[in-house]
Protein backbone atom coordinates (compact mmCIF):
# COMPACT_ATOMS: atom_id res chain seq x y z
CA UNK A 1 0.00 0.00 0.00
CA UNK A 2 1.43 3.41 -0.99
CA UNK A 3 2.09 5.91 1.77
CA UNK A 4 -0.43 8.76 2.05
CA UNK A 5 1.09 12.05 0.86
CA UNK A 6 1.02 15.11 3.10
CA UNK A 7 -0.40 18.15 1.33
CA UNK A 8 -0.02 21.80 2.34
CA UNK A 9 -3.27 23.75 2.03
CA UNK A 10 -4.11 27.42 2.67
CA UNK A 11 -7.67 28.27 3.68
CA UNK A 12 -8.49 31.97 3.14
CA UNK A 13 -10.56 33.41 6.02
CA UNK A 14 -12.75 36.30 4.86
CA UNK A 15 -14.90 37.22 7.86
CA UNK A 16 -13.81 35.46 11.09
CA UNK A 17 -17.14 36.07 12.87
CA UNK A 18 -18.96 34.25 10.09
CA UNK A 19 -16.37 31.84 8.70
CA UNK A 20 -13.81 30.83 11.31
CA UNK A 21 -15.80 27.99 12.93
CA UNK A 22 -16.49 26.24 9.62
CA UNK A 23 -12.94 26.68 8.35
CA UNK A 24 -11.37 25.47 11.59
CA UNK A 25 -13.61 22.40 11.32
CA UNK A 26 -12.44 21.87 7.73
CA UNK A 27 -8.82 22.30 8.81
CA UNK A 28 -9.39 19.75 11.59
CA UNK A 29 -10.77 17.24 9.08
CA UNK A 30 -7.77 17.74 6.75
CA UNK A 31 -5.32 17.52 9.65
CA UNK A 32 -6.92 14.22 10.70
CA UNK A 33 -5.68 12.86 7.36
CA UNK A 34 -2.17 14.13 8.03
CA UNK A 35 -2.23 17.32 5.96
CA UNK A 36 -0.78 20.69 7.02
CA UNK A 37 -3.37 23.46 6.89
CA UNK A 38 -2.83 27.21 7.15
CA UNK A 39 -5.63 29.61 8.08
CA UNK A 40 -4.75 32.85 6.29
CA UNK A 41 -6.53 36.20 6.85
CA UNK A 42 -7.97 37.56 3.61
CA UNK A 43 -5.95 40.77 3.69
CA UNK A 44 -2.68 38.87 4.14
CA UNK A 45 -3.17 36.26 1.42
CA UNK A 46 -1.20 38.20 -1.21
CA UNK A 47 1.88 37.79 0.96
CA UNK A 48 1.38 34.64 3.01
CA UNK A 49 0.34 32.34 0.18
CA UNK A 50 3.50 33.17 -1.76
CA UNK A 51 5.56 32.89 1.42
CA UNK A 52 4.19 29.41 2.15
CA UNK A 53 3.77 28.14 -1.45
CA UNK A 54 1.18 25.49 -0.53
CA UNK A 55 -0.11 22.79 -2.86
CA UNK A 56 -3.55 24.41 -2.87
CA UNK A 57 -5.27 27.65 -1.92
CA UNK A 58 -8.94 27.38 -0.95
CA UNK A 59 -10.24 30.87 -1.70
CA UNK A 60 -13.32 32.43 -0.14
CA UNK A 61 -14.84 33.41 -3.50
CA UNK A 62 -14.12 34.19 -7.15
CA UNK A 63 -15.02 37.81 -7.94
CA UNK A 64 -13.60 40.50 -10.24
CA UNK A 65 -11.75 42.03 -7.28
CA UNK A 66 -9.64 38.94 -6.49
CA UNK A 67 -9.29 37.14 -9.81
CA UNK A 68 -5.91 38.68 -10.63
CA UNK A 69 -4.51 37.56 -7.28
CA UNK A 70 -5.80 34.03 -7.76
CA UNK A 71 -4.25 34.06 -11.25
CA UNK A 72 -0.89 34.94 -9.71
CA UNK A 73 -1.18 32.03 -7.28
CA UNK A 74 -1.97 29.74 -10.20
CA UNK A 75 1.04 31.04 -12.17
CA UNK A 76 3.21 30.26 -9.14
CA UNK A 77 2.16 26.61 -9.46
CA UNK A 78 -0.50 26.55 -6.73
CA UNK A 79 -3.81 24.73 -7.31
CA UNK A 80 -6.90 26.93 -6.80
CA UNK A 81 -10.11 25.78 -5.12
CA UNK A 82 -13.18 27.87 -4.27
CA UNK A 83 -15.26 27.33 -1.14
CA UNK A 84 -17.82 30.13 -1.36
CA UNK A 85 -18.67 32.04 1.78
CA UNK A 86 -21.87 33.08 -0.04
CA UNK A 87 -22.91 30.00 -1.97
CA UNK A 88 -26.60 30.84 -1.55
CA UNK A 89 -26.71 34.54 -2.50
CA UNK A 90 -29.84 36.53 -3.27
CA UNK A 91 -32.73 35.03 -5.19
CA UNK A 92 -31.21 34.96 -8.64
CA UNK A 93 -28.73 32.08 -8.69
CA UNK A 94 -28.32 32.36 -12.48
CA UNK A 95 -27.19 35.98 -12.12
CA UNK A 96 -24.67 34.93 -9.47
CA UNK A 97 -23.38 32.10 -11.67
CA UNK A 98 -23.01 34.49 -14.62
CA UNK A 99 -21.01 36.96 -12.50
CA UNK A 100 -18.64 34.20 -11.37
CA UNK A 101 -18.28 32.89 -14.92
CA UNK A 102 -17.36 36.35 -16.23
CA UNK A 103 -14.31 36.43 -13.94
CA UNK A 104 -12.63 33.73 -16.03
CA UNK A 105 -12.02 31.52 -12.98
CA UNK A 106 -13.11 28.50 -15.01
CA UNK A 107 -9.88 28.71 -17.01
CA UNK A 108 -7.71 27.63 -14.11
CA UNK A 109 -9.67 26.56 -11.00
CA UNK A 110 -9.15 22.92 -9.96
CA UNK A 111 -12.13 22.56 -7.57
CA UNK A 112 -15.32 24.52 -6.95
CA UNK A 113 -17.32 23.42 -3.90
CA UNK A 114 -21.07 23.95 -4.32
CA UNK A 115 -23.49 24.64 -1.48
CA UNK A 116 -26.29 22.72 -3.16
CA UNK A 117 -27.99 21.42 -6.31
CA UNK A 118 -29.36 24.81 -7.35
CA UNK A 119 -25.90 26.38 -7.42
CA UNK A 120 -24.58 23.38 -9.35
CA UNK A 121 -27.39 23.61 -11.92
CA UNK A 122 -26.97 27.36 -12.39
CA UNK A 123 -23.19 27.09 -12.83
CA UNK A 124 -23.68 24.21 -15.26
CA UNK A 125 -26.28 26.14 -17.31
CA UNK A 126 -24.12 29.27 -17.45
CA UNK A 127 -20.89 27.35 -18.10
CA UNK A 128 -19.32 29.26 -15.19
CA UNK A 129 -16.71 26.56 -14.51
CA UNK A 130 -16.11 23.09 -15.98
CA UNK A 131 -18.59 20.53 -14.66
CA UNK A 132 -15.72 18.14 -13.93
CA UNK A 133 -14.37 20.35 -11.13
CA UNK A 134 -17.72 21.07 -9.41
CA UNK A 135 -18.44 19.14 -6.22
CA UNK A 136 -21.67 19.48 -4.18
CA UNK A 137 -20.51 19.56 -0.56
CA UNK A 138 -22.68 21.90 1.48
CA UNK A 139 -21.13 24.59 3.69
CA UNK A 140 -19.00 23.57 6.73
CA UNK A 141 -20.27 26.29 9.04
CA UNK A 142 -23.72 24.70 9.07
CA UNK A 143 -22.28 21.53 10.59
CA UNK A 144 -22.71 23.42 13.87
CA UNK A 145 -26.50 23.30 13.46
CA UNK A 146 -26.66 19.58 14.30
CA UNK A 147 -25.15 17.17 16.83
CA UNK A 148 -22.51 16.72 17.99
CA UNK A 149 -21.27 20.26 17.35
CA UNK A 150 -24.55 21.98 18.21
CA UNK A 151 -24.18 20.79 21.80
CA UNK A 152 -20.86 22.66 21.99
CA UNK A 153 -22.43 26.07 21.29
CA UNK A 154 -22.11 28.16 24.44
CA UNK A 155 -24.99 30.39 25.50
CA UNK A 156 -24.11 34.08 25.10
CA UNK A 157 -23.55 35.99 28.30
CA UNK A 158 -26.65 38.14 28.60
CA UNK A 159 -28.77 39.03 31.61
CA UNK A 160 -31.83 36.97 30.65
CA UNK A 161 -33.62 35.13 27.86
CA UNK A 162 -33.66 37.29 24.78
CA UNK A 163 -35.24 38.08 21.45
CA UNK A 164 -32.58 38.38 18.75
CA UNK A 165 -32.61 41.13 16.14
CA UNK A 166 -30.21 40.66 13.23
CA UNK A 167 -29.52 43.56 10.90
CA UNK A 168 -27.63 43.62 7.62
CA UNK A 169 -27.09 47.21 6.50
CA UNK A 170 -23.29 47.54 6.08
CA UNK A 171 -23.74 49.65 2.94
CA UNK A 172 -25.91 52.26 4.69
CA UNK A 173 -24.15 51.95 8.05
CA UNK A 174 -20.52 50.99 7.30
CA UNK A 175 -18.12 50.19 10.09
CA UNK A 176 -14.84 50.25 8.17
CA UNK A 177 -15.37 52.73 5.34
CA UNK A 178 -16.20 56.42 5.38
CA UNK A 179 -19.71 56.29 3.94
CA UNK A 180 -22.12 54.53 1.60
CA UNK A 181 -20.35 56.02 -1.41
CA UNK A 182 -17.29 53.88 -0.60
CA UNK A 183 -19.56 50.86 -0.28
CA UNK A 184 -21.14 51.67 -3.65
CA UNK A 185 -17.68 51.60 -5.25
CA UNK A 186 -17.02 48.22 -3.63
CA UNK A 187 -20.27 46.86 -5.09
CA UNK A 188 -19.13 47.94 -8.56
CA UNK A 189 -15.67 46.42 -8.04
CA UNK A 190 -17.12 42.98 -7.29
CA UNK A 191 -19.34 42.95 -10.35
CA UNK A 192 -22.70 44.64 -9.57
CA UNK A 193 -24.47 46.63 -12.27
CA UNK A 194 -24.09 50.40 -11.70
CA UNK A 195 -27.80 51.20 -12.02
CA UNK A 196 -28.74 48.44 -9.59
CA UNK A 197 -26.04 49.52 -7.13
CA UNK A 198 -27.30 53.12 -7.21
CA UNK A 199 -30.89 52.10 -6.48
CA UNK A 200 -29.80 49.56 -3.87
CA UNK A 201 -27.78 52.13 -1.90
CA UNK A 202 -30.72 54.55 -1.96
CA UNK A 203 -33.18 51.90 -0.76
CA UNK A 204 -30.97 50.40 1.92
CA UNK A 205 -30.23 53.84 3.39
CA UNK A 206 -33.96 54.58 3.76
CA UNK A 207 -34.79 51.14 5.17
CA UNK A 208 -31.90 51.31 7.67
CA UNK A 209 -33.43 54.45 9.19
CA UNK A 210 -36.92 52.91 9.22
CA UNK A 211 -35.59 49.77 10.93
CA UNK A 212 -34.04 51.74 13.77
CA UNK A 213 -37.37 53.43 14.48
CA UNK A 214 -39.26 50.11 14.36
CA UNK A 215 -36.81 48.54 16.82
CA UNK A 216 -37.11 51.55 19.13
CA UNK A 217 -40.90 51.15 19.21
CA UNK A 218 -40.60 47.37 19.70
CA UNK A 219 -38.25 47.64 22.68
CA UNK A 220 -40.44 50.34 24.23
CA UNK A 221 -43.57 48.17 23.78
CA UNK A 222 -42.09 45.24 25.75
CA UNK A 223 -40.16 46.73 28.69
CA UNK A 224 -39.93 43.36 30.50
CA UNK A 225 -38.37 41.55 27.53
CA UNK A 226 -34.65 41.66 26.78
CA UNK A 227 -33.64 42.39 23.17
CA UNK A 228 -30.22 41.79 21.66
CA UNK A 229 -29.37 43.42 18.35
CA UNK A 230 -26.54 41.75 16.45
CA UNK A 231 -25.42 43.97 13.54
CA UNK A 232 -23.68 42.59 10.49
CA UNK A 233 -19.93 42.33 11.29
CA UNK A 234 -19.23 45.22 8.88
CA UNK A 235 -21.94 47.47 10.34
CA UNK A 236 -21.20 50.29 12.76
CA UNK A 237 -22.91 49.42 16.09
CA UNK A 238 -22.88 53.07 17.15
CA UNK A 239 -25.84 53.89 14.91
CA UNK A 240 -28.07 51.55 16.93
CA UNK A 241 -26.58 52.38 20.33
CA UNK A 242 -27.24 56.10 19.78
CA UNK A 243 -30.78 55.56 18.46
CA UNK A 244 -32.05 53.12 21.11
CA UNK A 245 -31.06 53.85 24.69
CA UNK A 246 -33.20 51.56 26.84
CA UNK A 247 -32.32 49.20 29.73
CA UNK A 248 -33.85 46.14 28.02
CA UNK A 249 -31.81 46.58 24.84
CA UNK A 250 -28.21 45.75 24.03
CA UNK A 251 -26.05 45.75 20.89
CA UNK A 252 -23.60 42.83 20.62
CA UNK A 253 -21.22 42.22 17.73
CA UNK A 254 -19.20 39.22 18.88
CA UNK A 255 -19.68 35.47 18.37
CA UNK A 256 -21.40 33.75 15.46
CA UNK A 257 -25.01 34.14 14.38
CA UNK A 258 -25.53 30.42 14.98
CA UNK A 259 -24.40 30.76 18.61
CA UNK A 260 -26.82 33.64 19.19
CA UNK A 261 -29.72 31.94 17.41
CA UNK A 262 -29.28 28.67 19.28
CA UNK A 263 -30.49 30.28 22.51
CA UNK A 264 -32.91 32.93 21.18
CA UNK A 265 -36.69 33.00 21.69
CA UNK A 266 -37.32 34.59 18.30
CA UNK A 267 -35.42 36.15 15.38
CA UNK A 268 -36.41 39.53 13.92
CA UNK A 269 -34.81 40.53 10.63
CA UNK A 270 -35.19 41.89 7.12
CA UNK A 271 -33.64 40.05 4.14
CA UNK A 272 -31.10 38.40 6.40
CA UNK A 273 -29.59 34.99 5.63
CA UNK A 274 -29.75 34.19 9.35
CA UNK A 275 -33.46 33.50 8.79
CA UNK A 276 -32.32 30.29 7.07
CA UNK A 277 -30.04 29.47 10.00
CA UNK A 278 -32.89 30.06 12.46
CA UNK A 279 -34.97 27.55 10.51
CA UNK A 280 -32.12 25.02 10.77
CA UNK A 281 -32.11 25.57 14.54
CA UNK A 282 -35.92 25.46 14.97
CA UNK A 283 -36.14 29.10 16.01
CA UNK A 284 -39.02 31.03 14.46
CA UNK A 285 -38.25 34.20 12.52
CA UNK A 286 -40.31 37.22 11.52
CA UNK A 287 -39.50 39.61 8.69
CA UNK A 288 -40.23 43.36 8.64
CA UNK A 289 -41.74 42.91 5.23
CA UNK A 290 -43.79 46.10 5.06
CA UNK A 291 -40.65 48.23 4.66
CA UNK A 292 -39.02 45.92 2.11
CA UNK A 293 -38.22 47.02 -1.46
CA UNK A 294 -37.76 45.21 -4.75
CA UNK A 295 -34.03 45.95 -4.81
CA UNK A 296 -33.46 44.71 -1.26
CA UNK A 297 -35.49 41.56 -1.92
CA UNK A 298 -33.22 40.79 -4.88
CA UNK A 299 -30.25 40.48 -2.52
CA UNK A 300 -32.17 38.81 0.30
CA UNK A 301 -32.64 35.14 1.20
CA UNK A 302 -33.79 33.05 -1.76
CA UNK A 303 -37.19 31.96 -0.45
CA UNK A 304 -39.87 32.92 2.00
CA UNK A 305 -39.01 30.98 5.18
CA UNK A 306 -40.02 33.67 7.70
CA UNK A 307 -43.37 34.92 8.95
CA UNK A 308 -43.87 38.09 6.92
CA UNK A 309 -45.15 41.08 8.86
CA UNK A 310 -47.37 43.52 6.96
CA UNK A 311 -47.37 46.41 9.42
CA UNK A 312 -46.35 47.58 12.90
CA UNK A 313 -49.56 46.38 14.56
CA UNK A 314 -49.29 42.92 12.99
CA UNK A 315 -45.64 42.77 14.02
CA UNK A 316 -46.19 43.68 17.68
CA UNK A 317 -49.09 41.20 18.00
CA UNK A 318 -46.96 38.40 16.55
CA UNK A 319 -44.05 39.12 18.90
CA UNK A 320 -46.48 39.13 21.85
CA UNK A 321 -47.87 35.74 20.77
CA UNK A 322 -44.40 34.19 20.64
CA UNK A 323 -43.48 35.63 24.04
CA UNK A 324 -46.66 34.06 25.51
CA UNK A 325 -45.57 30.69 24.13
CA UNK A 326 -48.02 30.47 21.25
CA UNK A 327 -46.92 28.50 18.21
CA UNK A 328 -46.98 30.53 14.99
CA UNK A 329 -48.98 28.97 12.16
CA UNK A 330 -47.13 28.54 8.88
CA UNK A 331 -48.68 29.58 5.58
CA UNK A 332 -48.70 26.97 2.83
CA UNK A 333 -46.15 29.06 0.94
CA UNK A 334 -43.77 29.25 3.90
CA UNK A 335 -44.13 25.56 4.70
CA UNK A 336 -43.31 24.67 1.09
CA UNK A 337 -40.34 27.06 1.04
CA UNK A 338 -38.88 25.49 4.16
CA UNK A 339 -39.25 21.98 2.80
CA UNK A 340 -37.53 22.87 -0.47
CA UNK A 341 -34.71 25.20 0.52
CA UNK A 342 -32.31 22.76 2.20
CA UNK A 343 -32.10 20.30 -0.69
CA UNK A 344 -32.04 23.03 -3.32
CA UNK A 345 -29.71 25.56 -1.75
CA UNK A 346 -27.89 23.82 1.11
CA UNK A 347 -27.69 20.17 0.03
CA UNK A 348 -27.73 18.57 3.51
CA UNK A 349 -27.61 19.88 7.05
CA UNK A 350 -26.23 16.62 8.40
CA UNK A 351 -22.93 17.58 10.06
CA UNK A 352 -20.77 16.18 7.24
CA UNK A 353 -20.20 19.19 4.97
CA UNK A 354 -16.66 19.81 6.25
CA UNK A 355 -15.82 16.15 5.69
CA UNK A 356 -17.21 16.32 2.14
CA UNK A 357 -15.11 19.41 1.39
CA UNK A 358 -12.03 17.76 2.93
CA UNK A 359 -12.53 14.64 0.78
CA UNK A 360 -13.03 16.79 -2.35
CA UNK A 361 -9.81 18.70 -1.67
CA UNK A 362 -7.80 15.54 -1.07
CA UNK A 363 -9.29 13.83 -4.14
CA UNK A 364 -8.49 16.85 -6.33
CA UNK A 365 -4.89 17.07 -5.15
CA UNK A 366 -4.38 13.36 -5.72
CA UNK A 367 -5.77 13.66 -9.25
CA UNK A 368 -3.55 16.63 -10.01
CA UNK A 369 -0.49 14.72 -8.84
CA UNK A 370 2.84 16.48 -8.81
CA UNK A 371 2.08 18.96 -11.58
CA UNK A 372 2.97 22.32 -10.09
CA UNK A 373 5.36 23.25 -12.90
CA UNK A 374 2.93 22.04 -15.57
CA UNK A 375 0.13 24.54 -14.87
CA UNK A 376 -0.33 26.66 -18.01
CA UNK A 377 0.60 30.28 -17.35
CA UNK A 378 -2.15 32.89 -17.51
CA UNK A 379 -1.75 36.38 -18.90
CA UNK A 380 -2.07 38.92 -16.10
CA UNK A 381 -1.59 42.66 -16.03
CA UNK A 382 1.24 44.75 -14.61
CA UNK A 383 0.62 45.34 -10.90
CA UNK A 384 3.03 47.80 -9.29
CA UNK A 385 1.66 47.16 -5.81
CA UNK A 386 2.24 43.41 -6.15
CA UNK A 387 5.74 43.92 -7.56
CA UNK A 388 6.71 46.29 -4.74
CA UNK A 389 5.25 43.91 -2.17
CA UNK A 390 7.27 40.97 -3.49
CA UNK A 391 10.43 43.08 -3.58
CA UNK A 392 10.15 44.82 -0.21
CA UNK A 393 8.44 42.08 1.80
CA UNK A 394 5.46 42.32 4.13
CA UNK A 395 6.74 44.59 6.89
CA UNK A 396 8.67 47.09 4.78
CA UNK A 397 5.88 47.32 2.21
CA UNK A 398 3.23 48.06 4.82
CA UNK A 399 5.52 50.56 6.55
CA UNK A 400 5.85 52.37 3.20
CA UNK A 401 2.08 52.27 2.57
CA UNK A 402 1.42 53.70 6.03
CA UNK A 403 3.80 56.62 5.38
CA UNK A 404 2.19 57.30 1.98
CA UNK A 405 -1.29 57.34 3.56
CA UNK A 406 -0.12 59.83 6.18
CA UNK A 407 1.70 62.00 3.62
CA UNK A 408 -1.28 62.22 1.26
CA UNK A 409 -3.91 62.11 4.04
CA UNK A 410 -5.49 58.97 2.66
CA UNK A 411 -7.94 56.95 4.80
CA UNK A 412 -6.46 53.98 6.65
CA UNK A 413 -7.96 50.50 6.36
CA UNK A 414 -6.17 49.27 9.47
CA UNK A 415 -9.35 48.85 11.53
CA UNK A 416 -10.91 46.71 8.82
CA UNK A 417 -7.77 44.57 8.59
CA UNK A 418 -7.65 44.12 12.37
CA UNK A 419 -11.28 42.96 12.40
CA UNK A 420 -10.36 40.16 10.00
CA UNK A 421 -7.58 38.76 12.19
CA UNK A 422 -7.90 35.87 14.64
CA UNK A 423 -5.59 34.52 17.31
CA UNK A 424 -3.78 31.24 17.80
CA UNK A 425 -5.61 30.87 21.13
CA UNK A 426 -9.00 31.26 19.43
CA UNK A 427 -8.17 28.58 16.91
CA UNK A 428 -6.76 26.20 19.52
CA UNK A 429 -9.87 26.53 21.66
CA UNK A 430 -12.07 25.68 18.66
CA UNK A 431 -9.87 22.71 17.71
CA UNK A 432 -10.09 21.32 21.25
CA UNK A 433 -13.89 21.70 21.25
CA UNK A 434 -14.15 19.83 17.93
CA UNK A 435 -11.85 17.02 19.08
CA UNK A 436 -13.91 16.59 22.25
CA UNK A 437 -17.23 16.66 20.36
CA UNK A 438 -16.07 13.91 17.99
CA UNK A 439 -14.30 11.99 20.74
CA UNK A 440 -11.08 12.02 18.70
CA UNK A 441 -7.85 10.73 20.22
CA UNK A 442 -5.73 12.18 17.39
CA UNK A 443 -3.76 15.13 18.70
CA UNK A 444 -4.15 18.18 16.46
CA UNK A 445 -1.57 20.94 16.95
CA UNK A 446 -2.06 24.68 16.48
CA UNK A 447 1.07 26.76 15.88
CA UNK A 448 2.53 29.50 13.76
CA UNK A 449 4.50 28.25 10.74
CA UNK A 450 8.21 27.81 11.42
CA UNK A 451 10.69 29.84 9.38
CA UNK A 452 12.00 26.69 7.69
CA UNK A 453 8.51 26.11 6.23
CA UNK A 454 8.55 29.45 4.43
CA UNK A 455 9.75 29.60 0.85
CA UNK A 456 10.02 33.41 1.07
CA UNK A 457 10.25 34.42 4.76
CA UNK A 458 10.36 38.17 4.01
CA UNK A 459 6.82 37.95 2.58
CA UNK A 460 5.24 36.33 5.64
CA UNK A 461 2.88 38.50 7.70
CA UNK A 462 3.05 36.36 10.84
CA UNK A 463 -0.75 36.16 10.96
CA UNK A 464 -1.41 32.79 9.30
CA UNK A 465 -1.92 29.89 11.72
CA UNK A 466 -0.90 26.30 11.08
CA UNK A 467 -3.09 23.31 12.01
CA UNK A 468 -1.47 19.89 11.76
CA UNK A 469 -1.33 16.43 13.25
Amino acid sequence: MSERRTYHICLIVDNPLRDIDGLVLLAWQLAQHGHNVYLTPMYDQGFDVLALMPDMVVANYARPNNIELLSRFHNAGIAIAILDTEGSPGRDMEKFAKMVGQTGIGEFVSLYCMWGHEQFSAFHAQGSVPESIMSITGCPRYDYCVAPLRTTLRAPEVSSEYVLINTSFPIANPRFTRNSEDEYKTMISIGFDKDFATEYVKDVTLVYEQTKEIIRQLVEAFPDVFFVLRPHPFENPKGYIDAIRMPNFEVRQERTSIEWLNHAKLLIHLNCITSIESMMLDVESVSLEWINTHNLVAQGPPLNVSHQMEGMSDFLQTVESVLKGDKLLLSDETEYARSEIINNRYYKIDGFSALRVSNAIERTLKNLGNCKVNFPKLKIGFNLRQILGNLLGYRLFHFLIKKIRILFRLPSNNERKQAKLFSKEQVKEKIDVISTAYNSSTKIHVNFPEKKELVSPHLFSGNSIKISR
